[in-house]
């Protein structure tokens, strides 16, 4: 059996702990071949994103259509869109593929917390949504994309725009110190949970590697609750063997997973 394809949009990041690397570990783990069109370079260090350089939005458009020709993904994983254009020429690759399943990481701030997207990005993030298989935004990220107080409303609007699943992290939310909710919905309009012990650190690129990992499973051939489930084990075993390489968040630690096999 050909090992499966994942095709990755992300930025880079020069510390390896989010972004492109963060895509390409997961998914080597994971036992799947990634290739991947970056959409921006950065500049940052564990403890936050000073700058964003943008890809020419042309060059990412005519990178994927001679990759894809070539290497045809069984998934596709989306991570940092860092402007209208780029978010206008992803909508038009997805447009051209409809039969490839889309993960979309909606990263709207760096981790810390310095970085957030304006109402024209929130925009063209929404026209993308009719594409999108699973979108796994954190809980603060469902509330800005959709101006919903509730995690509920949030999700249900999420779907409404037009995305088969929601999964909203829930690491964000401090209703209970000891454990951490995942919530997944569907557009069917059921409603699945997944509880994690709360882990203490402060981490960097664990949404990254959360919706690679989704990825990778999807395209193994996992149906989405078990991908979310399996997942969501993958990305919390590489928090809590974390680096503490730099002077801020943590690194996961993706080259744990023969434990789990």
């Amino acid at each position: 059996m050909a090992i499966p394809i994942v095709t990755v949009f992300s930025g880079h990041d020069p510390t390896a702990g989010a972004g492109i690397h963060a895509d390409i570990e997961t998914l080597f783990s994971l036992a799947c071949y990634a290739n991947s069109i970056l959409t921006c370079l950065t500049i940052q260090n564990t403890k936050d994103i000073q700058a964003v350089q943008l890809i020419q939005p042309e060059c990412l458009y005519q990178q994927a259509q001679i990759l894809f020709q070539d290497m045809l993904p069984k998934v596709i994983k989306i991570g940092l869109i860092p402007d209208v254009a780029t978010a206008k020429v992803i909508k038009k690759l997805l447009q051209q593929y409809p039969q490839i399943p889309v993960v979309f990481d909606p990263i709207l701030r760096s981790g810390g917390g310095q970085w957030s997207a304006q109402s024209s990005m929130l925009d063209a993030l929404v026209n993308i949504m009719p594409y999108i298989a699973i979108i796994t935004p954190n809980s603060q990220e469902a509330r800005q994309l959709t101006q919903q107080q509730t995690l509920t409303g949030s999700a249900k609007r999420l779907l409404a725009n037009g995305c088969d699943y929601v999964l909203i992290t829930g690491t964000h939310e401090t209703d209970d110190d000891d454990k951490v909710k995942h919530l997944l919905y569907a557009k069917q309009g059921w409603q699945h949970s997944i509880t994690q012990a709360r882990l203490k650190g402060d981490y960097h690129g664990s949404g990254c590697t959360l919706a690679a990992a989704i990825a990778g499973f999807m395209a193994k051939g996992f149906a989405m609750t078990q991908a979310v489930e399996l997942a969501c084990q993958f990305a919390w075993s590489s928090l809590e063997s974390a680096h503490n390489l730099g002077q801020g968040q943590a690194l996961p630690n993706r080259s744990f997973w023969s434990k789990l096999k």
